[in-house]
């Protein structure tokens, strides 16, 4: 019974094949399995299809498929089934036939010479991100960040023991200073870790705003623990001045600290340094892009601390210069005002970046007039932009796409004109309603996928644009 099957689906997809004229390559494709057989007419192929049982019905399909080109082998099953109401397993076969036919025209249009008036570009992935880049910059601001870490609990154990000598107020706040660099790197390596975490079901675009979150915290901590309790212990030697005591071992524990400090410094700079350069963009372009963070936090908390080591050295050598403490509490104000500057500095850039601003009006300009000179496109609606994370934009936008073009270009692709209308007049003189509505959906669909793969054009030309877009949403006006 197999057998006989198999010859009734080899016989019904020869007659399918030349009803609906096959082209030559298929037809030699098809006398390739059977140069003798002799095809029976359509009537008699939608009878012996009729006959076969229905759990060989996809057997007759996939024969289909294989003997002629994927989109003839889609309109053949398309009107046999609507023809003889065959069983569903046809139709889940039709299905893996389109899938076919689709995967055919992807691999027809990355085979095709590119066309140098669109600007075709190299395939990317939709991810739209250099894990290389990225993975790099995270390395250099971790070796910042344990840089800074093992500087500052050095300099904090100098510290307490200078206080502990002299009980200078500029040197208790330079401690504290100390304590809360540690705590807000240690925050800081805590975001970097955690912010590398890749995307799930519950944020799809990952967890790169997460390292601003811990400098955020890392700023709020340098204003309250840091600035907040210098100045208050500044006032406190104000209100009641006391005289400090072996104040040259302060004033030596402070220079060291401050070459530590200059160290940490240098190592945080250089991190933010190689990542700029490794973007093809300036020192000051790569601050404000806000792409590492983490880098400038370093780089602003061991600025702050190399010149709080000189406001309280300088408050201790007048205080004992001239016998007059007051100068030492004014050196504690002055460093908590340091302090507060810097942190306020933080907190406005990382405030910034968790609003997820956008990607500034010159380049949005750039990228929609470049998007309304495309000739398949007619307005841009509702372009939008946001930063997902250091670097990492999602760029949205609303395209009224010109049908007409859409149609040209597909149409002037592959011979695609000559072939619709072979298969249109093949239907007409036949006066078949099952075989016109089966170009009819052939046509429908490869215009829908046209539609598709303008989109995706497109995308790459923006990502290419602009490469700090990751994301790119193309939505149908």
């Amino acid at each position: 019974m197999l057998a006989i099957a198999r010859r009734r689906s080899h016989a019904c997809a020869s007659s399918i094949a030349r009803a609906i004229h096959v082209p030559a390559d298929a037809r030699e494709a098809e006398s390739d399995v059977s140069s003798k057989a002799k095809a029976p007419s359509w009537q008699r192929c939608a009878r012996d299809v009729g006959r076969v049982r229905r759990g060989d019905v996809d057997a007759c399909v996939r024969r289909v498929g294989v003997l002629t080109a994927p989109s003839f082998a889609t309109r053949a099953c398309a009107a046999m089934v609507r023809a003889r109401g065959m069983h569903s397993s046809a139709m889940t076969a039709l299905e893996v036939g389109r899938k076919s036919e689709r995967a055919a025209r992807s691999s027809e249009s990355t085979s095709a010479p590119k066309e140098e008036s669109m600007g075709e570009f190299e395939e990317m992935p939709r991810s739209m991100r250099d894990e290389t880049i990225d993975a790099n910059n995270d390395k250099r601001a971790l070796t910042a960040v344990h840089t800074a870490i093992g500087c500052n609990t050095a300099i904090l154990v100098c510290k307490l023991g200078a206080y502990g000598v002299s009980g200078s107020p500029s040197m208790l706040a330079e401690s504290i200073h100390s304590v809360a660099d540690i705590v807000n790197q240690m925050l800081l390596q805590v975001g970097i870790t955690n912010s590398n975490r890749k995307p799930d079901a519950t944020f799809n675009y990952g967890y790169r705003r997460e390292r601003f979150v811990y400098s955020l915290i890392s700023a709020v901590g340098i204003f309250f623990l840091g600035a907040g309790f210098s100045v208050m212990h500044g006032i406190h030697g104000i209100m009641d001045p006391v005289p400090s005591e072996n104040v040259w071992i302060g004033i030596t524990v402070l220079s060291a600290s401050a070459l530590l400090e200059a160290y940490s410094l240098k190592v945080a700079y250089a991190s933010l340094r190689d990542n700029a350069k490794a973007q093809g963009m300036t020192m000051r372009e790569f601050v404000a892009s806000g792409k590492d963070p983490t880098s400038v936090s370093v780089v602003a908390e061991d600025a702050a601390a190399v010149l709080g080591c000189g406001i309280a050295g300088t408050a201790l050598f007048l205080a004992d210069a001239t016998g007059n403490p007051m100068y030492d509490a004014m050196g504690s104000i002055a460093v908590g005002g340091l302090l507060g500057v810097t942190a306020m500095y933080l907190i406005n850039s990382n405030r910034l970046l968790l609003l997820g601003r956008s990607l500034g009006a010159d380049k949005m300009q750039t990228i929609t007039e470049h998007m309304r000179r495309d000739p398949v496109v007619e307005e841009v609606y509702f372009a939008k932009s946001e930063e997902l994370g250091a670097g990492t934009y999602r760029f949205s936008a609303e395209v009224e796409f010109s049908g007409k073009q859409i149609v040209e270009r597909y149409l002037a692709k592959n011979k695609r004109r000559a072939a619709l209308q072979s298969q249109f007049s093949e239907a007409t003189i036949r006066g078949d309603s099952a075989m016109m509505d089966a170009a009819l959906s052939h046509y429908g669909e490869e215009i829908v996928q046209a539609v598709g793969d303008e989109v995706d054009r497109m995308e790459k030309e923006i990502v290419k644009l602009e490469p700090s877009i990751h994301y790119v949403d193309i939505e149908t006006n």
